[in-house]
């Protein structure tokens, strides 16, 4: 006996795109107000957003990290922490419930999202590589730390695993500046 799973998926219609192209800021209650007008998911507008290049899902950078630490310092609230760092409340709460405000120790250590923006590829690409051996990491409390200097390696040897894949330039120079020594 065979089970028969349904998909629910919403064609967009170009009025649709338009209308969240106008109206879409990326902040919670209009995402939820756009959702009901059309009958859909608040997660199915935000993908939608997200696919159409409306909003970008990025990493929170040094200068938002610090301003985060000293509005949690001054007591501002987490509505206060959205509008002073152009973020959404429920990004804000998840990355205050995780507690990534502290500064990096070691700018030499780099965690799988990092590694994962640098050289473009998926996260799970980058865990895979770990696993496997072929990229060295060591695993903290948290998650997996690997050095400048392994991950320096790893891309000297393995090159060919990179070719369908769309590094960042800036950082994938930095850390590959005096590539030629020897180790």
């Amino acid at each position: 006996m065979s089970i028969a799973i349904k998909r629910n998926r919403h064609l967009w219609t170009t009025k649709e795109i338009q209308l969240l192209k106008r109206e879409y800021t990326g902040n919670p209650m209009v995402t939820i107000r756009i959702a009901n007008a059309m009958g859909l998911s608040v997660k199915c507008i935000v993908n939608k957003a997200f696919n159409e290049g409306i909003t970008k899902r990025k990493k929170i950078t040094d200068n938002e990290l610090k301003t985060i630490a000293q509005l949690r310092k001054q007591g501002k609230s987490v509505a206060d922490i959205s509008k002073a760092t152009g973020r959404g409340e429920v990004s804000i709460r998840r990355h205050i419930s995780q507690g990534d405000d502290r500064p990096e120790t070691d700018p030499t250590l780099y965690d799988l999202g990092d590694i994962s923006y640098i050289l473009g590829v998926p996260v799970w690409r980058v865990k895979r590589w770990v696993d496997s051996g072929a990229l060295k990491g060591e695993k903290d409390n948290r998650s997996y730390r690997i050095n400048k200097t392994d991950l320096k390696k790893f891309i000297c040897r393995y090159t060919s695993e990179l070719t369908d894949w769309k590094p960042e330039a800036t950082s994938l120079v930095e850390i590959l500046a005096g590539v030629g020594r020897t180790w």
